[in-house]
C-alpha cells in the first residue's frame, strides 16, 4: 500500500498491517497524546495505551484525534479493499475482526467509498458483510467453502 512505509511484521513495508491494524491504530492514537493533541482517552497507569476498542468509541463519541487517526486508516483499507475486488471479483466480502467494532458510521462511509471506486469495472455492487463468528472466523471460512464445494452449504 506504501512503497515507503513502515517495517511490517512480516519484513515487507508499507502493508495493510503497517497502516489498518489494532496495533496500527493504536501506535497512531498513541503518537497524537505523545504530541498533546487534544485526545480525550489518555495511556493508563501502567503505560498502556487506549484499545483499538477504546479508539473506535472516542471516535463515536466525537474525539477529534480518533477519529482522525479511523479516518487515515479507513482510507488505507479503502484501498486495499478496492484492489482486493478488482483482483478477485468475489460474490461477496466479509469483514472481520476488530473491525466489525468501528460501528457503522465508520463501516458506512468505508462501504459507500468501496462501491464507488469499484461499480465501474465490476459492474455491479459487492456485498460487504461483518463476520458475526468472533474469534474463529478463518476456520469457519475455511469450512465454510469446504462446506460450498461439497454441497452442503449454498449462498
Amino acid at each position: 500500500m506504501d512503497l515507503n512505509g513502515g517495517l511490517c511484521i512480516c519484513g515487507n513495508r508499507g502493508c495493510v498491517e503497517t497502516h489498518f491494524s489494532s496495533r496500527a491504530i493504536e501506535s497512531e492514537y498513541f503518537a497524537h497524546i505523545h504530541r498533546a493533541s487534544p485526545a480525550r482517552l489518555s495511556i493508563d497507569q501502567a503505560g498502556r495505551v487506549p484499545t483499538t476498542a477504546a479508539i473506535f468509541q472516542a471516535a463515536a463519541d466525537n474525539d477529534p484525534c480518533a477519529r482522525r487517526v479511523l479516518e487515515v486508516a479507513f482510507e488505507y483499507l479503502t484501498g486495499a479493499l478496492v484492489s482486493f475486488l478488482h483482483i478477485f471479483d468475489p460474490e461477496l466480502l466479509i469483514l472481520g475482526g476488530n473491525i466489525a467494532a468501528a460501528g457503522p458510521e465508520l463501516l458506512s462511509r468505508m462501504e459507500a467509498q468501496t462501491v464507488e471506486r469499484t461499480r465501474i469495472l465490476l459492474g455491479r455492487d459487492v456485498p460487504i458483510l461483518l463476520q458475526k463468528t468472533i474469534g474463529y472466523g478463518g476456520v469457519a471460512g475455511a469450512a465454510g467453502l469446504i462446506f460450498l464445494q461439497q454441497g452442503l452449504l449454498t449462498l
